[in-house]
């Protein structure tokens, strides 16, 4: 009965490992996409926007919060999955070849990490004010790059254009006026237009208000979301360590039956 029993959990913590080695993975390469492809973001925000008739608005809102934190989010998802994969694939190797010691080590580990992103997670999101004003710093740091469609592969055109265009429209950060250091046409949402050109003076009738608002709102309520992604991969990651120590206390228990 002890050896079938760990033979199940063996079994079991391997297959789990297995889809953690795979899921974490693909989420390294998605961020590496992330980090060096705008175009791709780009492409993947219009069928967020596209795919979503009922909820259009929310697809919208979530699509440009994500390209908002685009390069925060790559950096996570790609570290975050390299190291955890190397982990899984650490567990696995263990697990079959009979290295109980190193799955001791490796339980160990893998708890000292779960305590570390726990606390990283209480920290950033303690404080949804503070996220939000971090999320407008960086706004404000990538509109100083912005060159008004002259180069689709600048991640900064990217993320303003797909903030300003979607609804409700909004022109820079506070207005147009931080669009005329460009020297050339303004944005098109900052004279409420869709085609032709933006000037100076067509931007000042036209009015429109600046994102601050709407990036501070969108960070706030959408923070939840991230939060919640980041508990999801803590419950994994729990998992992960239960599987360990259930494979490391059957496995002893076979040995002295």
């Amino acid at each position: 009965m002890g050896r079938t029993l760990a033979h199940i959990v063996r079994t079991f913590f391997q297959v789990v490992t297995a889809f953690f080695l795979l899921g974490f993975l693909i989420l390294a390469v998605c961020g590496i996409v992330i980090q060096t492809s705008a175009s791709v973001l780009q492409s993947a925000m219009t069928v967020t926007i596209d795919g979503h008739e009922i909820d259009a608005e929310d697809a919208r809102q979530f699509a440009a919060l994500l390209l908002e934190i685009a390069d925060a989010m790559a950096i996570y998802c790609i570290v975050f999955g390299v190291v955890m994969a190397i982990f899984s694939l650490i567990g696995l190797i263990a697990s079959c070849r009979g290295w109980y010691k190193v799955l001791k080590i490796y339980a160990i580990i893998l708890g000292v990490l779960l305590v570390v992103q726990i606390i990283v997670v209480a920290v950033v999101f303690s404080n949804p004010t503070k996220f939000a004003n971090k999320i407008v710093s960086t706004m404000k740091q990538l509109l100083k790059s912005y060159t008004n469609g002259a180069n689709d592969e600048n991640k900064s055109n990217s993320m303003w254009n797909v903030l300003m265009e979607t609804d409700p429209q909004c022109c820079g950060m506070d207005g147009h006026k931080d669009f005329e250091k460009l020297g050339n046409d303004l944005p098109l949402p900052c004279c409420n237009i869709t085609t032709g050109a933006c000037d100076a003076a067509t931007a000042q009738r036209a009015d429109v208000a600046g994102c601050r608002s709407k990036v501070e709102l969108l960070s706030t309520f959408k923070s939840a979301i991230l939060l919640r992604t980041s508990i999801t991969m803590i419950i994994m990651h729990a998992l992960l360590i239960a599987l360990v120590v259930a494979l490391i206390f059957t496995t002893k228990r076979e040995e002295t039956i």
